[in-house]
């Protein structure tokens, strides 16, 4: 997250739990449990979160989680399982301790100043050598003469040998201890609790601390029972509250998942916004996303699919506008064309419904196409059909663009984390379970592709989709071609397109027995079934070179340069499963998309969203897309690979 020359990130030093009922106060646990469902001795679990900023001078790191310092039955009574993350998210954030010139507890409870010192053969020293570390002066005063009700929040070795060391920098009320970055007390929690504020150009963003430590604490009589001053909590959240949304700030919490978002109001209620986070288990588009074609069309024959790239198109002629990137929709068309009366008849059947649709999509003969692909060889042509309004556009750039959009509207991205299984109890999807912990989360969206299967069985949910392998080649410059539209031969399935100067082809799969092969001959007895390896077949490339230089005289020499094979995502009724799964609450998929992903995402985006937060997509109806037709044998499509 950029704030203005700031570098902040945010990220988790680990879980820990705490009583439920003491987390909420006065609010009764059938309505707590609702946001936070709690273990079988009551206690909910948080994340113990930590932001680190950066700018030319300065490494700043704010809270030290729990530490390594606990003892097993500490670690016990709070539900730490695993080892403190925060010396290891900072290596992978590039930062080592030494580098550390500031450290900034909130307060000084174990779990926000625990990793601010470690053990060193038996001496207790500062974790972070270079840096000051930085509280208020009564929070200090508080810590190191504990009464009888905070004293189990206070451990002196957190904090204590810090004075030793000659680190301590002690604060009144409302400082500015760099530029840019501002800490304010806020009696509530503790008389010596604070916020950070950082602030440069036109952006704030906001750590709140534990006077409202997560979004379910939003709602203005949600206090925890652990509040010395709860009254000074209420009045501090009125003031501040209505400023984060007057001016736009950017909220992170000291306990809820590690990420960013901004506060609304709606109905007198306040809600989190952006309240998201993405889980890529190796990097953002490294799987089939960077192996797509990129085409983008309204050539289909259900009305579905139409409204569904209606939708998207006009989010990717104004991407820019949306997201502030650039990506190219190439809105050069798409042609098809075919090689028997009978595929012309194909092409020309869905034409009624295009012109309701108001597609632009129309018939055209041998001479337009030639016009259309100049060069294109015709004589065994016996028509095609043209879409206007279709095109094509950049799969990783247009991802570049979406990820640093979410960004910057509050949405966390973790890559490298792979989700092992779902968390289910009940009825209810709960969350997620990684390699690194789990991860609670009221509502959860696969979006995994072919690989959504075998990660909703892990919450007893069946889903029909499995890998289907095709391959892309890439050639040398053709700069001739370099504005003509994707052209697909419908009989074969044999694509091309512009690349720059260069052309993509895509090609059926070629049968041991040397047939050309559209899509897959049948469906999986068990999903997700098998992977075929993500090789590019011997066989494909001299009958690409073979099918291109039949096509178009450009092709006549045609040098390959790069080839790729990735997963379409296949369903039995080649689309896509998107919304809600039945019987399971808080559980969404949009995956399935059998090659259509790309070009549809903007739409569908829109749409399961709308039916996360709205119980129902409202701007096209989906309800034809959800799980359960397959469930109850409906078949609302008609099937079909291109």
């Amino acid at each position: 997250m950029r704030v203005g020359r700031f570098d902040v990130r945010i990220f988790s030093d680990g879980l820990f739990r705490l009583d439920g009922g003491a987390m909420f106060g006065i609010v009764p646990k059938v309505l707590w449990e609702r946001q936070k469902p709690a273990d079988a001795r009551n206690r909910v679990t948080m994340d113990m979160n930590c932001l680190l900023i950066r700018d030319a001078d300065n490494v700043v790191v704010v809270e030290t989680g729990a530490g390594p310092k606990l003892t097993d039955k500490q670690k016990e009574i709070f539900g730490i399982e695993d080892p403190p993350r925060l010396l290891d998210e900072l290596k992978a954030l590039g930062v080592r301790p030494d580098e550390v010139t500031l450290v900034i507890n909130t307060h000084l409870h174990f779990d926000h100043s625990g990793g601010n010192t470690y053990r060193d053969d038996g001496r207790i020293v500062p974790t972070f050598p270079r840096a000051s570390y930085v509280f208020q002066r009564r929070e200090w005063e508080d810590a190191i003469a504990p009464d009888e009700r905070t004293r189990g929040s206070y451990l002196p070795d957190d904090y204590a040998p810090l004075e030793a060391a000659g680190k301590l920098e002690l604060i009144d009320e409302s400082v500015e201890i760099l530029p840019g970055v501002r800490l304010d007390r806020v009696q509530g929690h503790t008389r010596g609790t604070q916020t950070v504020r950082i602030t440069d150009r036109d952006t704030t963003l906001f750590f709140s601390s534990d006077f409202m430590p997560d979004r379910h604490h939003l709602p203005l009589p949600w206090i925890p029972a652990f509040d010395l001053f709860p009254l000074d909590t209420l009045a501090a959240k009125k003031l501040i509250l209505r400023r984060a949304i007057d001016e736009r700030w950017i909220v992170g919490f000291t306990h809820d998942l590690p990420r960013f978002g901004r506060i609304s109001e709606a109905a007198g209620k306040f809600r989190f916004d952006g309240d998201v986070l993405v889980l890529e288990r190796d990097q953002l588009g490294s799987g089939t996303t960077k192996g797509g074609l990129g085409g983008i069309r309204h050539q289909f024959v259900d009305e579905l699919d139409i409204r569904m790239s209606q939708l998207a198109t006009a989010f990717w002629r104004n991407f820019e506008d949306r997201t502030g990137s650039r990506h190219d929709f190439e809105e050069r068309g798409y042609l098809f064309i075919a090689n028997t009366e009978e595929g012309v008849a194909q092409l020309r059947e869905p034409m009624p419904l295009y012109e309701r649709m108001r597609a632009a999509v129309r018939m055209v003969d041998r001479v337009e196409i030639a016009e259309l692909v100049p060069g294109i060889r015709t004589n065994d042509v016996f028509g095609g059909r043209f879409g206007a309004r279709d095109g094509y556009g950049d799969p990783l750039a247009a991802l570049a663009g979406f990820a640093a959009a979410a960004q910057l509207g509050g949405a966390s991205f973790r890559e490298g984390i792979a989700v092992e299984s779902l968390l289910r109890e009940g009825d209810r999807v709960t969350g997620v379970r990684t390699a690194g912990g789990d991860i609670r989360a009221e509502r959860v969206l696969i979006a995994t592709g072919c690989w959504t299967a075998a990660l909703a069985a892990t919450a007893a949910v069946p889903v029909p989709i499995w890998p289907y392998r095709r391959s892309i080649m890439q050639s040398g410059p053709v700069p001739q071609l370099a504005r003509i539209p994707l052209t697909i031969e419908w009989e074969s399935g044999f694509h091309f397109r512009p690349k720059g100067a260069a052309q993509r082809f895509a090609m059926p799969n070629i049968t041991t027995d040397g047939k050309e092969e559209k899509g897959p001959a049948g469906t999986p007895t068990t999903f997700p079934g098998e992977f075929a390896p993500l090789e590019v077949p011997a066989s494909l490339e001299p009958w690409v070179r073979a099918r291109a230089a039949w096509r178009h005289r450009a092709f006549a020499d045609l040098r390959i340069v790069d080839s790729w094979s990735c997963y379409y995502e296949m369903t039995p009724d080649d689309h896509p499963i998107v919304g809600a799964v039945p019987g399971v609450a808080g559980l969404y998929i949009a995956a399935g998309f059998s090659g259509h992903g790309f070009m549809h995402a903007p739409a569908t985006a829109q749409l399961v969203v709308e039916e996360m937060l709205d119980g129902r997509a409202h701007t096209i109806d989906i309800g034809d897309l959800s799980l359960d037709r397959f469930q109850a044998g409906r078949r609302p499509f008609k099937a079909a690979v291109l």
